[in-house]
C-alpha cells in the first residue's frame, strides 16, 4: 500500500511513492520506489504489487513491469546502436578498401 510519497530533485515535480507491505512472516516493512516518476497515478492508500527476496524483505521493489525494465532496456538500445553503427562503420571500411583494391588493378592492366 502507498502510505506516502518522496520529492526528488530538480525543477520537475517527479516523487517517489513510499510502500508499505507486510512480508509471509507478519514483518512490515517500507520502502521507497527505485526511480521517481511523474507520469504513475499512484495515489495515497493505493495497493501496488510487490517484489522482495524473502531474504532480504528490506531489497523490495514494486512490481510494474515498466519501473522493473526500463534501465535494462535502455541499455540494451544503446548497445545495439552502438553495434549497428560500429557494424556500419566497419561495412564501409572494407568497401573502401576493396574498391582501393579493385582501382589499382585497373590501373596496373592499363599499363
Amino acid at each position: 500500500m502507498v502510505v506516502g510519497f518522496e520529492r526528488g530533485s530538480g525543477e520537475e515535480a517527479q516523487t517517489a511513492p513510499v510502500v508499505r507491505f507486510e512480508t509471509n512472516r507478519g514483518q512490515e516493512q517500507r520502502f521507497r520506489a527505485d526511480l521517481y516518476i511523474a507520469w504513475r497515478d499512484y495515489g495515497m492508500g493505493d495497493a501496488v504489487p510487490v517484489l522482495y527476496d524473502p531474504k532480504i524483505p528490506a531489497d523490495a521493489r514494486v512490481d510494474d513491469s515498466l519501473l522493473l525494465w526500463m534501465a535494462p532496456m535502455t541499455a540494451g538500445a544503446f548497445g545495439l546502436i552502438l553495434i549497428l553503427g560500429s557494424s556500419g562503420a566497419l561495412a564501409v571500411a572494407m568497401f573502401h578498401e576493396l574498391s582501393a583494391g579493385r582501382s589499382a588493378r585497373a590501373a596496373a592492366q592499363i599499363e
